[in-house]
């Protein structure tokens, strides 16, 4: 998220379902200060409109009454959150 020109909010989506399934994928060290910084940056700027607009509008009608919820998206940016401050 940090090296890409635009941050969506599917990259925190597609995060948060892949740290899930991968805990451990992501280690101290393994990335710069820097671009962690950038990071959290870029993901703390996305709005719930955008995560409706490039998540929400795509995912199957079985699922869309969990996913779309402010309080879904909050959860998901936080866990991604999370594991990029272990990072720090």
């Amino acid at each position: 998220m940090a090296e890409r020109t635009e941050t969506q909010a599917r990259d925190i989506f597609d995060l948060d379902h892949l740290l899930k399934q991968y805990p451990q994928a992501l280690e101290r060290g393994s990335v710069s200060p820097e671009s962690v910084a950038t990071a959290i940056g870029n993901a703390l700027g996305l709005p719930f409109e955008a995560y409706q607009n490039q998540v929400i509008r795509f995912l199957d009608a079985a699922v869309v009454e969990m996913y779309d919820r402010v309080e879904a998206w909050q959860d998901m940016q936080r866990n991604v959150l999370e594991k990029l401050r272990i990072l720090e």
